[in-house]
């Protein structure tokens, strides 16, 4: 118990420690990125935590609280002026990634299930939980996702640097207090539940954002979180996705790890292609254009478009539709590339 103590308090003091230094490096997403960073040193130690499942799904409800409010009811407009835009988008990322993870199978670079699995884009929780409940070795597709992950934010970090994109600054007391103080926890704990009736607890952010969405629709104010808690979540989902580096899949994990970064990239660079493709062909700015497309996890993406002066209700629609693809077509698209892939190892001839 001591030991579990000190490691927990370690954690704390590494991510205050390492938040800071990006914060006064001016980096964005520095409340997400520290932990994570912090959380990863701490799972390379072999240190024995891990956030707790309900902790990590409050956070997602805040973040989705977050999201909502900085859309203030953007979002349904966006979709219906750019829904054959999404379409495409959508069509194109899950494409290359199915494409991509049936290649690393059939060549033997990644176990079958895993390669599939670990290469589809979306939330990077809901993934790890669909391979899981379709007999993927959920271990080693957190590896993927979760390196992918990290590849994105660190990219996207270093693309708003690159552009000169000044952070936004943090909600302040009177942001906090244009809402009633009652309406972010009523959000919050409503998404929680709604996702909880569904069964569907890695969809917790989505389904709060929606319901964030909705109650502005309805005539409410704009959904406000207090800097405090924010800091919570933020920290709270860089710790889950740093921690995730670790178990008894490690070693393994180890040898894959340069396939890994490789698929990782060859998927990056093609969202990177799209981004371009939407910035020149369209107008939209570079920093919106690669959060849009990028293959990160939908929580992260978040976390980091709330951090940037970027159109947030257009990143959002573009993550959010194509989570919804992969969440309805992924598990049946894995299971046929797996299947297509195991043909083809029995009979090369094909």
């Amino acid at each position: 118990m001591a030991e579990h103590f000190r490691q927990w308090a370690g954690l704390l003091l590494l991510s205050l420690v390492v938040t800071a230094v990006l914060a006064w490096l001016g980096v964005p997403a520095a409340l997400l990125l520290g932990p994570m960073f912090a959380g990863i040193a701490a799972a390379a130690r072999g240190w024995d935590i891990g956030v707790s499942r309900w902790l990590a799904i409050a956070a997602q409800a805040v973040i989705g609280c977050l999201i909502a409010g900085n859309m203030a009811g953007a979002l349904g407009p966006t979709i219906a002026a750019h829904w054959l835009l999404f379409v495409l988008l959508t069509l194109a990322t899950v494409g290359a990634s199915g494409l991509l993870g049936y290649l690393l199978s059939r060549w033997g670079m990644v176990p079958g299930t895993v390669a599939i699995w670990g290469s589809m884009p979306g939330g990077a929780t809901a993934m790890v939980l669909l391979a899981e409940a379709n007999g993927a070795d959920a271990r080693l597709v957190a590896v993927m996702v979760y390196t992918r992950v990290v590849a994105v934010t660190l990219m996207a970090s270093a693309l708003s640097v690159l552009l000169g994109a000044q952070p936004l600054p943090p909600p302040g007391p009177a942001a906090v207090a244009d809402g009633p103080f009652w309406l972010m926890p009523a959000v919050a704990i409503s998404g929680i539940a709604a996702a909880a009736l569904l069964r569907w607890r890695s969809g917790t952010l989505i389904i709060t954002m929606a319901l964030g969405a909705a109650a502005m629709l309805a005539g409410a104010p704009p959904v406000r979180v207090p800097m405090p808690l924010l800091m919570v979540a933020f920290a709270t989902t860089g710790w889950r996705i740093g921690l995730s580096f670790t178990g008894e899949a490690r070693a393994t994990a180890a040898r894959m790890l340069p396939r890994i970064l490789l698929a990782a990239l060859l998927l990056i660079g093609f969202c990177g292609g799209l981004a371009a493709l939407l910035h020149f062909a369209l107008g939209i700015d570079p920093l919106t254009a690669w959060l849009a497309a990028s293959p990160g996890g939908l929580e992260s993406v978040a976390v980091i478009a709330s951090t940037l002066p970027v159109d947030s209700p257009f990143i959002m629609a573009a993550q959010t539709a194509r989570f919804a693809l992969v969440m309805l077509i992924g598990p049946p698209l894995a299971t046929a590339l797996v299947r297509r892939s195991r043909r083809t190892a029995h009979h090369p001839e094909r």
